[in-house]
């Protein structure tokens, strides 16, 4: 699949490509995204802002032309409802292009964060985006994969990224031939029976994520084994969660029929009147003459190819992705309280919950995290610290340390909630404790032996063993000294208490897991140097140097 354009900064990975540090005048930083044919890194250069720049790294048969294809498919789109294009040399010997740097998360993050979003909210940033897929057709060209994590949200407002993977209907393929797009779970299911892409698809796609949105969870199981593709194609769609304001349309637009699904401005038509169904309920009371339809658009006509980029000069800044309404809708962006920017950092670099984060983001627990922000909001005192989108906070952390969510979900050992998290908690403790009193033990067993050698000194220790000296045989050793069977039942009886020990240590070991936090551990140490101490002392008394 190929990178995404503009992708979300929470995904950010280092950087792949070492020898590859500028393109153009742009200083290359943190990996975004990579696929077939292309990687996007955070990009910029000195004094001015960041951008996302896309780097050709595969020069396979048709790279280049596909390449320069989505650089000018991105031109033409002129960051209406898509990442804005900057400059570019696609002549370079390592072609690159720069587009604007999305600062927001997806819509996959966001429901996984904070949870499905309300009707009239899904509405207007679904007709974001139904907007912006219009005018990608209106060129010719189809998305063919629609989804949540393609869709970037800022604000009140969404964008489209990936349009590297977009097919022309006039035969423009921007992929290899015959590659498939996206996973099943999200594809139409025209596609998973070998048809073509057409706008349709689309429509099926902005279905389901609208539902997906909606309701929090998959209309279809996640993966690509054969059980989703059944469910796909047979149209075994779970629209349960999904509120009763958007089931007709998320029907209307997931029929199995291509021809029987509501067309792109039928779609936006029916999502612009839930959209203005928010505004009036959020602003002042309006007059009630009835709003303007939003009209059907026509399809524009396909311009005409625009050349290929060369060294264009670099602006002092990106130009900011604005979504063109084809109607007004009127739903102003909630106003961001004043410091925001620094109650975001003064909360994120607390000591204490960067700790917590950083223990949590290692173990797995990425979803958790924003449950450990909201409780630390809660001991702050400052009004402007409780009053963030905990899920900001989280993402702002995760961004500038370069993790991403699911990086470490392997050592996860129960469900990714708050709930999860303070099971895993309890288990650390419990194996820092059983960890301790290894430890402890076998101190205690060196002590044992090293006090039970010490000649007469050692009596006390080996007094409830003295009773076998009468009762065993006496066997000489050397210099007329018997073997001291006390001091041997002694070095028994701290080898048993090892023996326990050991396991005590095994179970600390198993319950703390992989990952922060990882105390000091000083059970395995003491256990090695206690069962050292114990062999020798057993050597030595069977050749007769310690009585």
């Amino acid at each position: 699949m190929a990178a995404s354009d503009g992708a979300s900064p929470t995904r950010a990975l280092p950087l792949a490509r070492p020898h590859l540090p500028q393109a153009g005048p742009y200083t290359l930083h943190t990996l975004l995204g990579s696929g077939g044919f292309g990687a996007v890194y955070v990009g910029s250069v000195a004094g001015g802002p960041r951008v996302a720049v896309k780097v050709l790294t595969f020069e396979g048969h048709g790279a280049r032309e596909r390449f320069s294809a989505e650089a000018r498919l991105l031109h033409q789109l002129d960051g209406r409802g898509f990442p804005s294009y900057i400059t570019g040399d696609l002549t370079a010997a390592r072609p690159w292009f720069a587009m604007e740097l999305l600062e927001g998360i997806t819509i996959d993050e966001a429901v996984r964060h904070a949870g499905p979003m309300s009707a009239p909210t899904v509405a207007a940033v679904a007709l974001d985006l139904a907007r912006s897929l219009h005018r990608l057709h209106g060129l010719g060209f189809v998305h063919r994969d629609v989804k949540p994590a393609n869709a970037v949200l800022a604000g009140r407002h969404a964008t489209l990224i990936d349009v590297g993977i977009a097919k022309g209907e006039r035969g423009l393929d921007l992929t290899s031939t015959g590659e498939m797009i996206g996973s099943a779970a999200w594809a139409a299911p025209e596609r998973l029976l070998g048809d073509r892409a057409t706008a349709a698809s689309d429509v099926y796609g902005l279905g389901l994520l609208v539902a997906y949105a909606s309701a929090g969870q998959r209309p279809f199981p996640s993966g690509d084994d054969a059980r989703t593709v059944a469910a796909v194609v047979d149209g075994q769609l779970d629209l349960t969660g999904v509120p009763d304001a958007l089931r007709d349309v998320v029907v209307a637009m997931t029929a199995l029929d291509p021809d029987e699904r509501a067309d792109m401005a039928q779609a936006a038509a029916a999502l612009a009147d839930l959209a203005r169904g928010e505004a009036r309920t959020d602003e002042a009371p309006r007059s009630r003459a009835k709003p303007r339809p939003v009209p059907r658009p026509e399809p524009e006509p396909a311009p005409a190819p625009v050349p290929a980029p060369t060294r264009i000069p670099v602006p002092p800044s990106p130009t900011r992705a604005v979504t063109a309404p084809t109607a007004p809708v009127p739903a102003p962006k909630p106003p961001v309280p004043a410091g925001a920017e620094e109650a975001v950092q003064r909360l994120a670099g607390n000591p204490r919950l960067a700790a917590s984060l950083r223990a949590a983001h290692e173990r797995g627990y990425d979803r958790a995290a924003v449950a450990i922000v909201a409780r630390a909001q809660r001991r702050s005192h400052r009004r402007a610290v409780k009053a963030l989108d905990p899920a900001r906070v989280k993402a702002t952390v995760w961004r500038g340390h370069g993790w991403y969510d699911d990086q470490h979900a392997d050592r996860r050992r129960f469900a990714d909630t708050d709930e999860g998290w303070a099971k895993e908690r309890a288990l650390v403790r419990r194996g820092w404790w059983l960890d301790k009193a290894a430890g402890f033990t076998a101190m205690l067993g060196i002590l044992l032996v090293v006090v039970a050698g010490a000649g007469e000194r050692g009596a006390g220790a080996r007094a409830p063993f003295g009773w076998l000296d009468s009762l065993l045989p006496f066997v000489a050793v050397r210099d007329g000294r018997g073997l001291a069977w006390d001091l041997l039942a002694l070095l028994v009886a701290v080898g048993v208490l090892l023996v326990l020990g050991v396991r005590w240590s095994r179970e600390g070991r198993v319950a703390r897991g992989v990952g922060a936090p990882q105390s000091i551990r000083i059970g395995p140490g003491l256990l090695a140097a206690a069962y050292a101490v114990v062999g020798v002392a057993t050597v030595l008394t069977i050749l007769g140097i310690l009585t």
